[in-house]
């Protein structure tokens, strides 16, 4: 009796604890919207962080790049520096930066200034195809400073085609005594400024991918940019004492914005909140040389148009941790 007792007790037991080991649909439906929801957020989260760490990373690369030609300049003695280099499917963005060296100046030969040959008294033709060649390689851009006659007459020179078949040059302004009818004057004595050459065995330094400098949105020189595009040279030298020279020597703080190339390609201005992605301004002083990191103040919705500065943290120096 006892036996069959606990046969008649124990069997039903196992039939429950069947039933409770197995889930039922809506336990199952429910489980997985958990487990979705979780792995959205986890990628979410994984997305942002990385995002952030390669604008934080791009900040900190060309922050140790320029630093970088600041010490080669203080240890080689002379002129050192950076050339940043425009993103060959976005002009107005740059993606890489490459080491630079010393500017020479170009004194071989001579020239003609002005007369009915040239055809107008600004005009300047090499008598050897010198100048020609230097173009070509891209050491003599517009812009060159000029050191013209015994007197050292300044100018700058910008290229202007080969009128006659002869590659010739304009003056951006009067050379005392060139004339606009007649022979033309033959100037012996001159000093071309010639464009720095990249430094032995240097490779162009890529920007991690998708991670541009946005120059539309930049606070750049003025020297960078001619009749609304962005010169194919934009350099930064430092002298052997670690201050920034040449002609950028008086331009005052060079910022750029650091942001993701989807951002860009919306054409969004630094600070809108509708960016996808993070961003980063890089400063850089050319009265000291130093090289900071700033947030960017966002755009506030409430404000009054015209009335936000993405640039506010940087004026002020609050610098990026």
């Amino acid at each position: 009796m006892f036996r069959h007792h606990n046969i008649q007790t124990t069997q039903p037991a196992r039939s429950a604890a069947c039933r409770r080991g197995g889930f039922t649909l809506v336990e199952l439906i429910v489980a997985l919207s958990i487990f979705l929801i979780l792995s959205t957020m986890t990628i979410m989260m994984v997305n942002v962080s990385t995002n952030s760490e390669r604008i934080s990373s791009s900040a900190r690369q060309v922050q140790s790049y320029v630093l970088g030609a600041r010490d080669r300049a203080i240890h080689a003695g002379e002129p050192r520096g950076v050339r940043f280099l425009l993103d060959p499917n976005n002009s107005s963005t740059v993606n890489s930066m490459v080491y630079i060296g010393s500017p020479q100046k170009f004194t071989t030969g001579s020239i003609n200034i002005g007369g009915s040959i040239v055809g107008n008294s600004r005009y300047l033709q090499p008598q050897s195809n010198r100048w020609s060649q230097l173009r070509q390689r891209g050491l003599l851009v517009d812009y060159a400073p000029i050191w013209l006659g015994p007197n050292r007459h300044f100018n700058t020179i910008v290229y202007v085609g080969s009128p006659g078949g002869t590659d010739t040059w304009e003056l951006t302004k009067e050379y005392p005594g060139a004339p606009s009818t007649g022979s033309p004057l033959p100037i012996t004595e001159y000093a071309l400024q010639l464009q720095p050459a990249v430094l032995p065995n240097q490779e162009p330094r890529l920007l991690p991918r998708g991670i541009v400098i946005d120059l539309d949105n930049s606070q750049l020189p003025a020297a960078w940019s001619n009749s609304g595009s962005y010169i194919n040279s934009m350099d930064i030298l430092f002298s052997p004492r670690g201050t920034i020279t040449g002609r950028l020597a008086a331009a005052g703080a060079i910022r750029f914005v650091l942001a993701d190339v989807v951002d860009i390609e919306r054409d969004l201005p630094p600070g809108d909140p509708l960016k996808e992605g993070d961003e980063l301004i890089l400063s850089i002083s050319t009265q000291t040389g130093s090289v900071t990191t700033h947030s960017v103040d966002p755009t506030d919705v409430n404000s009054p148009a015209g009335a936000d500065d993405p640039f506010r943290y940087a004026r002020l120096g609050e610098v990026s941790q």
